[in-house]
């Protein structure tokens, strides 16, 4: 494949990846929770309180009255005003802005956004991966992405194996996940042979001597 090509085909992946972002994060379907737009071009924001820790670190808390609109769920239609406090840190609360896309939640017909709907820019940097992938590395960007995807899928079983297991068997879970990620990714790469289990031998040596 050219590099010609090569630019082509990012960018149309790119382009593709940009229209269905959009599309996704503009869509009020496929959620359990109810989507909601704020109506607001400007939200009224102010100082409420000042605050200093023991470590003379400083930030402020602030009020937000926000006007959303219920896209989806049994609340659809609905205009509600929330109340957000938040600090401008954004550690453990949130800003919301003019006319943003949120998750909500109603508990007892009561309304709170739950978080900012991030689904869309998720799958703009999946689709943006990709596009870097083909461009560096041409047809080896599918069998990259194979490996990629097999290690999400074994990742995603380790997880709930050491959830099922309460965090007991850290080091053995983990340590086997180190083993298959590498003989995955090495297998999918380089194929099975001689280079890829010296390579493999290697990769394990290193990560357990340097663990």
């Amino acid at each position: 494949m050219s590099k010609k090509q090569r630019l082509i085909i990012s960018v149309v992946i790119l382009l593709l990846g940009l229209f269905c972002s959009l599309w996704i994060y503009f869509s009020s379907k496929g959620l359990t929770h109810p989507v909601g737009r704020i109506i607001d071009t400007n939200i009224h924001d102010e100082l409420v309180n000042k605050v200093e820790d023991t470590y003379r670190n400083k930030d402020e808390v602030r009020h937000q009255i926000i006007h959303v609109k219920v896209l989806s769920g049994k609340h659809k239609g609905e205009t509600h005003t929330i109340s957000n406090y938040y600090s401008p840190s954004q550690v453990l609360t949130q800003k919301y802005h003019g006319q943003q896309m949120v998750i909500m939640s109603f508990v007892k017909n009561k309304p709170t956004i739950v978080s900012p709907k991030r689904d869309g820019i998720v799958v703009f940097a999946i689709f943006l991966m990709i596009s870097l992938l083909i461009l560096i590395t041409g047809f080896n960007s599918i069998s990259i992405l194979l490996s990629m995807i097999l290690n999400s899928v074994v990742f995603y079983f380790i997880i709930k194996f050491d959830i099922m297991e309460n965090g007991t068997q850290i080091f053995a879970i983990y340590g086997t996940a180190v083993v298959l990620f590498a003989f995955i990714s090495l297998i999918i790469v380089q194929g099975c042979n001689k280079k890829m289990l010296v390579t493999l031998a290697s990769t394990l040596l290193g990560v357990f001597i340097s663990f």
